[in-house]
């Protein structure tokens, strides 16, 4: 239930994206087909989620801070939409395993390996749960 959801959502921000922003994506035919996959992505804008949920053609898996969606209800719903929620102020054992078994399911996983959005649009210094991912699955990254 959770993928038609999911699948539903998808296309209506995928039209909305192209409407109202003109949002296209080029090279989307390079992503892989089959197989777990790290999107390593910088984060700059709460738009950088939805967005990215279009630009990658299969369902995909994001970590994001817990305290994101503290009502338990939209807590819930957008866990069943692929949030992997994550606790920042300790190692997470919970939910890097979470990703990890997308990954083992051969799902694409999105991680912004600096833990939050910059504020300046330059790259901050990483957290280490990109290469903690990285050594744990082996799957391939794509900055």
């Amino acid at each position: 239930m959770s993928g038609m959801i999911y699948g539903l959502l998808w296309i209506l921000f995928n039209g909305l994206a192209r409407l109202v922003f003109r949002f296209r994506v080029e090279g989307a035919q390079h992503f892989p087909k089959t197989g777990g996959v790290i999107v390593a992505a910088n984060h700059a804008s709460y738009l950088d989620i939805p967005l990215l949920g279009c630009a990658i053609p299969r369902r995909v898996f994001f970590l994001g801070r817990a305290n994101l969606f503290p009502n338990r209800y939209l807590n819930w719903a957008i866990q069943k939409l692929g949030w992997i929620p994550l606790k920042t102020h300790r190692l997470d054992r919970k939910a890097f395993g979470n990703a990890l078994s997308h990954l083992q399911a051969e799902e694409p996983v999105v991680i912004f390996p600096e833990g939050t959005r910059t504020e300046d649009g330059f790259l901050q210094i990483g957290k280490p749960g990109l290469g903690y991912l990285v050594a744990e699955s082996q799957c391939q990254v794509i900055p």
